[in-house]
């Protein structure tokens, strides 16, 4: 049922349910059927300070959402919907433990959309965390 209201109510009639999500949305991050309402409430989000405190809950909870079965999906879906240059603050976290996020299962999804998405400023850091510091020939090893 949340699901339908998210796609068929626009956000400005579904204030108090937006809050609700955005208070729990770590939780629906991490809950199977939670991550539907939280997919669906990417997709249909249109207010500017609901993407903010989004980016600031994943930035906050990066490394658990990024390597649960459930959550590393809630944070694809945001590099998708998002800008480049909206991204920065996330791939900021990202990079900080790109080596770790690289090699564990779920995680390594995220790894693998956010460099899709990253600008070549990024893309150095990156390459520089994981050529430059000796960590090449464990990655190697690791499919």
């Amino acid at each position: 049922m949340i699901q339908k209201i998210i796609l068929k109510f626009p956000d400005i009639y579904r204030t108090e349910l937006n809050e609700i999500i955005i208070n729990n949305f770590s939780k629906l991050c991490l809950d199977v059927n939670g991550i539907c309402i939280v997919k669906n409430f990417i997709k249909t989000n249109t207010i500017e300070s609901n993407t903010q405190r989004m980016k600031i809950i994943i930035s906050n909870n990066f490394v658990l959402l990024a390597q649960s079965p459930f959550g590393n999906y809630a944070i694809q879906f945001l590099i998708e919907k998002l800008k480049t240059c909206e991204l920065n603050e996330i791939f900021g976290v990202l990079i900080d433990r790109i080596f770790k996020l690289s090699i564990q299962q779920f995680s390594s999804n995220v790894v693998e959309k956010a460099l899709e998405k990253m600008d070549n400023i990024n893309l150095e850091k990156v390459l520089d965390k994981l050529f430059f510091q000796g960590k090449f020939i464990f990655l190697l090893k690791n499919k």
